[in-house]
């Protein structure tokens, strides 16, 4: 008999702790960075902010949300262009829970939700473009992502802050044929720019030896002229020095005199003379 009072008494203090563990209030701290939301019998009676709270289970029950700023990474996507080209694309959206109670009642999983509208938005947007498009509008994609799925984000209780396109993938031999096109379109630009430069300096060319020819010419012409005026000044100045009896000057050579200036008359034949 005392063994099975000792065995009823231990079993009563269990049955008496477990009773006092079930309906103690027990201690819950929110913190800085978060917002609680209380819950009693299974409804939510309001958010509680940072602090300390004591709640009774099961009774009662405060879940917390993490309102700091978050990534939320959307792996490579494989969608179509509008030029029915297959690209993969990476994404990345920066954002943070703005509405604790939206975010916890509104969806199941309100980042996972966020994560689906991105995909959709994504294939919308890349639908629309080519991929040379997609390619050079890299910055544009993120930003009409981010239009497209921020009103969404915010019936979530979200705050969708910005959306940033992390990589572009494609598939080996694509990728080949797509650096040569870009090659091949280079080389084409650049032969292009040498035939524009070389159009450019054929008028130049061109003036250029037209003054070179006029120089040229126009020096030949002015020799010439000297060549031809040189003996008319000499002669004048022969012809001034001779009638004003002026002597030449020194180291020049008199020039002869004409044939009729000494001519001797010749004698007339007289008859009989022999």
């Amino acid at each position: 008999m005392p063994t099975l009072e000792v065995l009823l008494i231990l079993l009563a203090a269990i049955a008496l702790t477990a009773l006092i563990r079930i309906f103690l209030p027990k201690s819950r701290i929110v913190m800085e960075h978060e917002r609680g939301l209380r819950y009693k019998h299974g409804k939510l009676v309001g958010e509680v902010g940072p602090g300390r709270y004591w709640v009774r289970t099961p009774v009662d029950e405060i879940r917390t949300v993490d309102t700091r700023q978050s990534f939320l990474l959307v792996s490579g996507q494989e969608v179509l262009t509008a030029d029915r080209v297959p690209l993969k694309i990476s994404l990345v959206a920066e954002y943070q829970i703005q509405d604790a109670t939206k975010a916890i009642t509104v969806a199941q999983s309100a980042t996972d939700t966020l994560y689906s509208q991105l995909q959709l938005a994504l294939r919308e947007q890349l639908a629309t473009r080519e991929l040379e498009a997609a390619l050079a509008d890299r910055g544009e994609i993120g930003t009409a992502l981010h239009e497209a799925v921020v009103e969404r984000a915010a019936d979530l209780g979200i705050l969708l802050n910005a959306v940033h396109v992390r990589d572009f993938m494609m598939a080996g031999g694509l990728r080949t044929a797509f650096s040569d096109v870009i090659e091949a379109r280079q080389q084409g630009v650049a032969a292009l720019e040498r035939a524009r430069g070389e159009s450019a300096a054929v008028p130049r060319l061109a003036h250029v030896g037209q003054l070179a020819r006029s120089a040229q010419y126009g020096g030949r012409t002015k020799s010439r002229l000297d060549a031809v005026d040189q003996p008319r000044h000499s002669y004048h100045a022969w012809l001034d020095e001779l009638r004003l009896g002026f002597q030449l000057p020194s180291g020049r050579s008199p020039r002869p005199a004409r044939r009729w200036q000494h001519a001797v008359p010749l004698q007339q034949h007289q008859p009989g003379a022999c």
